[in-house]
């Protein structure tokens, strides 16, 4: 079978870092049960109380960049190796997925090759990038 995992949330613990660098930033101490919504920007105060809502959203990717940036520290969602090398091991071709701008790519590769990948080989067959963001 084809299985498609997505990467943000499933594969990498992208609230997470996301978190820390608006925490960071905002002297915050937002936590995951703090995101209530699919828009990050409608659920966390920071950015609704100084930005309108287009400056807001801007705001918000550029965190995740900055999360994606600081590629060191961003934690792997647990379990999530040990369940892509049993997909594989059942004979499953595993496919990541992930939406991002393309200034993040670089970043997600390394990462990938330091988390998923074993005696130098992925243990995915593809990365596929859709709806990339190039602003």
């Amino acid at each position: 079978m084809r299985i498609a995992v997505d990467v943000d949330n499933v594969l990498a613990d992208l609230a997470t870092a996301f978190l820390r660098e608006v925490n960071e930033d905002f002297s915050t101490q937002y936590g995951r049960e703090d995101i209530t919504k699919w828009h990050i920007w409608d659920c966390l105060p920071v950015f609704n109380d100084i930005l309108n809502r287009e400056a807001a959203k801007a705001l918000v990717w550029r965190y995740f960049d900055l999360a994606w940036l600081n590629v060191d520290d961003m934690p792997v969602v647990s379990g999530a190796v040990e369940g892509v090398k049993k997909l594989v091991s059942q004979g499953h071709w595993v496919d990541l997925v992930t939406s991002r701008r393309w200034n993040s790519v670089g970043d997600l590769a390394d990462w990938l090759r330091r988390h998923f990948y074993e005696n130098g080989q992925p243990l995915f067959k593809s990365l596929v990038v859709l709806d990339a963001f190039a602003g």
